[in-house]
């Protein structure tokens, strides 16, 4: 028997499974110091001067107007309209329930 002959390269096969996950890494080195933090807040400082004075305004009116026999008259008004209107809504609420209750009775 004699020495074999190498033959031609053959087709490339499909690709193989992923292999298992490597080990860690090692650590890396310390990184340098950052910079500086904010200090305390200090104390407030002292006011500032006063400011110039600012624009006059107009003059106002001087004479009194008497308000009170308006706003008495506007009440009475208003207690008077509320006192009908409720007596109008136990009339009303009234007659109903009798009207309700007594319908059979007629």
């Amino acid at each position: 028997m004699g020495i074999a002959s190498q033959g031609e390269p053959g087709f490339i096969g499909p690709q193989g499974e992923p292999g298992l996950p490597g080990l860690p890494g090692t650590k890396g080195d310390r990184g340098e110091a950052g910079p500086v933090g904010k200090g305390e807040r200090g104390e407030p400082g002292v006011p500032g001067p006063k400011g110039p004075p600012g624009q006059k305004g107009d003059q106002g009116a001087t004479e009194i107007i008497d308000y009170n026999g308006n706003i008495r008259e506007a009440l009475q008004a208003l207690k008077t309209f509320c006192v009908q209107r409720f007596a109008e809504l136990i009339n009303q609420e009234l007659f109903l329930y009798l009207e309700t209750r007594f319908a059979v009775w007629c």
